[in-house]
């Protein structure tokens, strides 16, 4: 209980300086222009009622309506969670559309375009953030209207706070500075993206790390590593070991590992997509396999859709080389 009351408070913490800098940056812009401050007023006004209409409804979707209630008898800060990301999101989101607004308030056809982006970037994160709460994985299709967008979002979102804490003193010398950020930010946010999502078509692309190790008893394990080496190379398929890695004297062995971690089931990982790594794992028929925790997030706890079973499936082909562990995070 102490540990999380420590990083509750380290949270709050942070909470509080990352939106105390844009504040203060806006306050500096504002300071001595009414109408500048009445339309920052007005900036308040929605993202307050933004920020309650979205706490009522994941209110409702998170503590009232099955199964994701259930899940919060054990997590009790899963909507608190949830709930603070929605209104820091507003907040941070809220300070940049006043930026980007006064820098095109001359075009309104650009004032149009960013007000729909802004308005499809709050739906798809409101419909995700609510439908998390299912606790099932969801369809590709949706994955690509919803899901990604809003993670795109929400990551330039996250990306675009430390440029509000300059904004004020950027702004009044160069007013495009905000449109600048926001589209390089979203830029950074779909290269993530897909880093996050793409799959190598086989294991060739792996990156394979190479160990020699000499069997000596009388020598620490520390000392008994002679090199290693991650390089990005050809794997065979076959378990001869490749002749870059082979043993280079009669006291050293090779020993091939395939070690999956961190899976966290869930709209960047899908079934289909961990499978694939699992049967890609079954054609190098290495001599260890090493599962290494975190596999599910929300999305993946629904019991009856046996979602890691199905993933792992594969890996039935390697019985008695597989060995894995739990990971740390609920």
């Amino acid at each position: 209980m102490i540990k999380v009351l420590k990083l509750f408070l380290v949270a709050l913490v942070a909470a509080i300086v990352v939106v105390a800098a844009p504040v203060v940056s806006l306050a500096l812009l504002v300071w001595g222009n009414k109408e500048e401050s009445e339309r920052l007023a007005r900036m308040g006004e929605i993202v307050g009622v933004s920020v309650l209409l979205g706490d009522v409804l994941l209110f409702l979707a998170w503590k009232v309506f099955p199964p994701s209630s259930v899940r919060n008898l054990l997590h009790p800060f899963t909507f608190v969670l949830i709930c603070g990301v929605w209104t820091l999101y507003n907040i941070v989101g809220g300070v940049f559309w006043f930026l980007v607004m006064n820098a095109v308030e001359d075009s309104k056809t650009a004032e149009i375009a960013l007000l729909l982006l802004y308005a499809f970037g709050h739906l798809t994160l409101l419909v995700d953030l609510c439908v998390l709460s299912r606790c099932k994985m969801s369809k590709p299709l949706y994955c690509w209207l919803i899901n990604y967008p809003a993670a795109c979002w929400f990551t330039a979102m996250l990306i675009e706070i430390p440029f509000l804490a300059i904004s004020g003193f950027v702004v009044p010398y160069w007013r495009w500075f905000p449109l600048i950020v926001l589209f390089g930010a979203l830029a950074l946010s779909v290269v993530s993206l897909f880093m996050t999502i793409y799959t190598p078509r086989s294991a060739d692309q792996w990156v394979r790390k190479v160990l020699h190790w000499r069997d000596v008893v009388d020598e620490p394990a520390s000392q008994r590593v002679l090199s290693s080496s991650p390089q990005r190379r050809s794997l065979p398929s076959s378990s001869t070991p490749p002749a870059s890695s082979s043993a280079t004297s009669p006291h050293e062995k090779v020993l091939r590992i395939i070690q999956i971690t961190d899976p966290h089931l869930g709209s960047f990982m899908s079934v289909a997509r961990l499978r694939k790594i699992c049967e890609q794992t079954v054609d190098l028929d290495p001599d260890i396999v090493l599962l290494t925790g975190d596999f599910f997030t929300a999305e993946a706890y629904q019991p009856d859709q046996h979602a890691l079973v199905h993933a792992l499936e594969p890996l039935k082909a390697l019985r008695g080389k597989t060995v894995a562990c739990l990971g740390v995070c609920p």
